[in-house]
This record gives structure tokens, sequence and C-alpha cells, in this order.
């Protein structure tokens, strides 16, 4: 038998293994960042288990910036009109 796992399969495998040693991840972020070794080295997997604050904080930061996105490159525009006009004058 050959059993084949894709990164998502072996990110929840992980998740679930640290959830059942006893390590509390409900409401928080794990991170998982996979490295492939050469040789003995073999492969690695390092685990970042974050508080949801910093990824709330994050997406709410890209979700206001994509908000005002028009209103910035309104008045980007505004200025390098403003800039090209009195160069040209």
């Amino acid at each position: 038998m050959k059993i084949i796992l894709g990164q998502n399969e072996i990110e929840v495998a992980l998740t679930e293994y640290i959830s059942n040693q006893g390590i509390s991840i409900k409401g928080k972020h794990v991170e998982i960042d996979m490295t492939a070794g050469r040789g003995v080295n073999g492969f690695t997997a390092e685990l970042n288990i974050n508080n949801n604050v910093r990824a709330s904080s994050i997406g709410s930061a890209i979700s206001k910036a994509v908000e005002t996105a028009p209103e910035v490159k309104k008045v980007v525009k505004q200025a390098v009109t403003e800039e090209n006009e009195s160069l040209f004058s």
C-alpha cells in the first residue's frame, strides 16, 4: 500500500497532532513552515501558534487599505498632475 499526502493534508495532520498533545489551538492561528533538507537532514516543519488578534489586525488593515485605495489613488493622481503642470509651465 502506498499513501501520498499533499502539503495541505500534512498541515492538517500536524495541527491535529499538536492538538492531541494537549496544546490548545482553539481561537489561535497555526502557521506551518515546511522545509526539505538534503541527505540525512530530511524534512522539518516549524509550527508557530499565535493568537488570532494579529491575523485579525492584518485582515483589518488590508480591508481598510482596500477601502481607501480609490481615495489614495485620486490624491496621488492629483499630486502628479499638479507636479507635471508645474514642470511644463
